[in-house]
């Protein structure tokens, strides 16, 4: 009693996840073994006797930049070495990705998920 959990997770109810399916950044096996909506999210947290689940959205490009890397490197035409498992146009797909970001966290359908969850 008393106690809160916070954290943040995937977001499968996201427009990236959406949009790039089987190449969603999101998919970090087996880092996320299960993956939530806010919606699921707040029932699991329910379930587990919590009384409270509040859940933010954040500006981060970085599941739209690796979706569309992934997406990208899965055709021979933009297959490209990759340094630490990123390509050298991938910090341009974090900036290029940002206005499309910030619209989604207006209709709360970014890729991440910031949550607290109180007891």
């Amino acid at each position: 009693p008393g106690g809160c959990i916070i954290g943040e997770l995937p977001n499968i109810a996201s427009w990236d996840f959406f949009c790039f399916g089987k190449f969603w950044g999101g998919l970090h096996v087996p880092r996320h073994l299960f993956l939530f909506t806010p919606r699921s999210l707040a029932l699991a947290a329910r379930m587990a006797g919590f009384d409270n689940c509040r859940i933010s959205y954040s500006l981060n490009t970085s599941h739209w930049a690796l979706s569309c890397q992934n997406l990208l490197q899965s055709t021979c035409a933009f297959k490209t070495e990759l340094h630490f498992g990123r390509t050298k146009y991938y910090n341009f797909l974090l900036a290029a990705f940002i206005p499309v970001n910030a619209l989604a966290m207006l209709f709360r359908k970014t890729s991440i998920i910031n949550f607290k969850i109180i007891k």
